[in-house]
């Protein structure tokens, strides 16, 4: 995967919001369009009618839970409970605060301004490759 695109009510909110998690906008600013520079991928923000038009599917339900999550893996429950208090500060929703979990990990969930619901966990069990790992200390995503 190289791109995940997000249909949003509006992007100067969206990327506001992204913005305060400490994500640099990878494009000079545009009202139509915006992105994000990840670990090995990009996040684009679009408008979500435009998205829905485009993949010329009916309208759909314009807020709620899609059956999809994203994933910020970090490496370790320290650097999870510091990004999950930048999305509080940044406007999150709170949905879950971090804790334990079932499967031996450290999770948490929050949604964004438009609704997408964002898991940051500490996976003992995944192996970050040496990229990952130092941008994973931060929870933030490349620069460059």
């Amino acid at each position: 995967m190289t791109m995940v695109t997000l249909g949003v009510g509006d992007i100067a909110r969206a990327a506001d919001f992204y913005e305060r998690l400490g994500w640099v906008r990878k494009v000079a600013r545009h009202k139509h369009t915006c992105f994000f520079q990840l670990n090995g991928m990009m996040l684009a923000l679009y408008p979500r009618a435009a998205l829905m038009d485009e993949g010329r599917e009916e309208r759909q339900i314009e807020k709620g839970f899609a059956g999809v999550s994203l994933l910020l893996s970090l490496c370790d429950d320290e650097a999870v409970d510091k990004i999950f208090q930048v999305a509080e500060q940044a406007g999150a929703t709170i949905l879950r605060r971090p804790a334990k979990v079932f499967w031996g990990g450290y999770s948490a969930y929050f949604s964004d301004p438009d609704g997408y619901m964002w898991e940051v966990n500490h996976n003992p069990f995944a192996t970050l490759d040496e990229q990952d790992k130092s941008l994973a200390q931060t929870g933030m995503a490349s620069n460059s």
